[in-house]
């Protein structure tokens, strides 16, 4: 009897509070209290969620999706989240309408409001599980969309000073290639040799630092080579299958959660940190993967096609590395990950030459002809 007395006030208290962050939100977006229906009241005030969330409904408005923060660091990420959409809509990039651009409210929250996607029509892949069960065309899909969107040039007069401009993986190439010593000495760490033995074999350990060696020494001139300081590329920072939407169309993909957007004087510094967060995030689904890096060499044209090859050979071991050091560990929750990325990229890399050795000798034809 006496916890559940003492459990009665606790509830009050938070059906209380729940109420004031609804007035709160229907003031700021000029609706009514029953026009907003709140998904994690009570985990966004014990303060477990980062970020409050909910729908809106009226009358002759558009349905809506808000997302609510209320830490200095938190309101900032959710302002570039929203400058991140508005400057992801103006370079054509697709993702949701912004029905309310962020807007700090003087009880010390943040808010912004986004139309609602149409989920009874499309999908996304939120977790390992529904990656692993999903059609491998998601895969090719995700690549066409993150093909159109990497590397679009930033016009200079979009106020961007909210970007990220500090992400090692793609600051500059002296910080990138700090990232990828340090992730690859990780993985060949003495404390993980017996893992890599049971997945890769006796000789698995030197034939994947070979590729390793093989893809550094190919992809280092490009990413010298595509340094513009007189420029700067938008860049998503957390490509994933959670960030992305796939409508029922077969065609349409959006992008979603620009919180961590940003920007870098390094078109191809920007594009693998895109296309290398979403590669390894698919390790649940290694045909996925490699439906992935098909379609995304298939879209070359001629002239791009040697760069999209190394640019993806990088993808793959740059993806796999990144993500595979973190759960090393027999006993680590995301060991199951580690096994997936590291025991299938070489199956990965043999697909996408075969795959680039066909579209060479297409090419070398059609040139014959002409």
């Amino acid at each position: 009897m006496a916890n559940q007395d003492l459990s009665v006030p606790k509830e009050r208290e938070t059906e209380a509070q729940t109420f004031g962050l609804k007035s709160i939100i229907a003031r700021s977006l000029e609706l009514t209290q029953q026009d907003v229906d709140l998904k994690n009241p009570s985990q966004f005030l014990d303060g477990d969620s980062r970020f409050l969330y909910g729908f809106t409904e009226s009358t002759g408005k558009v349905a809506g999706f808000l997302k609510m923060a209320r830490t200095q660091e938190t309101n900032k990420q959710l302002k570039r989240e929203s400058v991140g959409m508005a400057i992801a809509r103006r370079i054509g990039i697709p993702t949701i309408g912004i029905l309310d651009p962020y807007q700090d409210i003087l009880e010390g929250y943040g808010l912004i409001h986004v139309e609602q996607l149409d989920l009874d029509h499309g999908l996304i892949l939120i977790s390992p599980e529904l990656i692993a069960g999903a059609d491998p065309v998601y895969g090719a899909r995700a690549a066409r969309a993150i093909a159109n969107a990497g590397g679009r040039v930033i016009p200079p007069d979009i106020d961007s000073i909210i970007l990220k401009r500090g992400d090692w993986r793609n600051e500059s190439p002296e910080t990138f290639w700090k990232v990828w010593d340090e992730q690859n000495n990780s993985v060949f760490d003495l404390v993980n040799a017996n893992v890599v033995t049971d997945l890769l074999g006796r000789d698995g350990k030197e034939r994947l630092q070979k590729i390793i060696e093989e893809t550094r020494t190919a992809i280092e001139p490009l990413i010298d080579e595509s340094g513009n300081p007189n420029v700067e590329y938008f860049v998503h920072n957390d490509t994933a299958p959670n960030n992305i939407f796939f409508s029922d169309d077969g065609e349409t993909v959006i992008l979603l959660d620009f919180e961590h957007a940003g920007a870098t004087h390094n078109l191809m510094l920007a594009q693998l940190t895109d296309l290398g967060n979403f590669y390894g995030r698919m390790w649940p689904n290694p045909e996925m993967q490699q439906q992935f890096l098909s379609a995304y060499l298939t879209k070359s044209t001629p002239e791009a096609l040697e760069y999209n090859y190394q640019l993806l050979r990088a993808t793959a071991v740059f993806g796999a590395m990144f993500l595979a050091k973190y759960g090393m560990k027999l006993e680590h929750s995301e060991h199951i990950m580690s096994e997936s990325l590291l025991s299938n990229l070489e199956g990965n890399l043999a697909f996408l030459e075969n795959t680039y050795n066909e579209l060479k000798a297409m090419n070398t034809i059609t040139v014959k002809r002409e």
